[in-house]
């Protein structure tokens, strides 16, 4: 509330700054941005970035988002999202070809992020963490569904890239948490 409405009265009791989870953001950025150079830029992929939105009204990062997939880059990287009264940024949003050849590549097996699909895109989150938490499902889960709503059709999967730059693939079959998901949402 304090960053995108400043003046708002709420603003003035926003609490002070957490030197440790600010800590953590930059490492979690650093590490985004070493999967980004070693798992897709170091390997000859298109890469769009819209890192650079931010600032810009949410419907228009997302509207930003829309034109990039229309375009047909190999990956998205920082992929503004929005629908059903949710705004969202997806780490990656990775071309099924390219999630397909990865996976192949790095033993994340043949549904590690849309593998099987021929077109559309799977959605993809860096996590530091070396396993995958519930919550970071339900965050997939929710990016799913923004998906969704922006492109007319589901994303043709899903993965955790755990580990940091390490950037394990760890597949997630939506299916299998979209209950519990909508459950929570509600």
């Amino acid at each position: 509330l304090a960053r995108e409405h400043p003046d708002h009265p709420l603003a003035k009791e926003r609490d002070a700054a957490d030197a440790f989870l600010e800590m953590l953001g930059r490492k979690g950025t650093q590490a985004e941005a070493d999967v980004l150079r070693d798992l897709f830029a170091a390997q000859g992929y298109a890469v769009a970035d819209l890192s650079g939105t931010v600032g810009l009204p949410r419907h228009e990062r997302a509207e930003r988002t829309a034109d990039a997939l229309r375009a047909k880059p190999e990956v998205l990287y920082q992929a503004p999202l929005t629908g059903g009264g949710f705004f969202g940024i997806a780490d990656f949003l990775v071309r099924a070809d390219v999630a397909a050849a990865i996976c192949a590549r790095g033993g994340g097996g043949a549904d590690a992020g849309g593998a099987e699909a021929s077109e559309g895109y799977a959605v993809w989150d860096s996590k530091l963490a070396r396993r995958a938490r519930p919550n970071q499902v339900l965050q997939l889960c929710c990016y799913a569904e923004m998906y969704e709503a922006m492109v007319g059709a589901p994303p043709v999967g899903a993965a955790l890239l755990l580990d940091g730059a390490a950037a394990r693939v760890l597949p997630v079959r939506l299916s299998e948490h979209r209950s519990y998901y909508r459950s929570v949402r509600a």
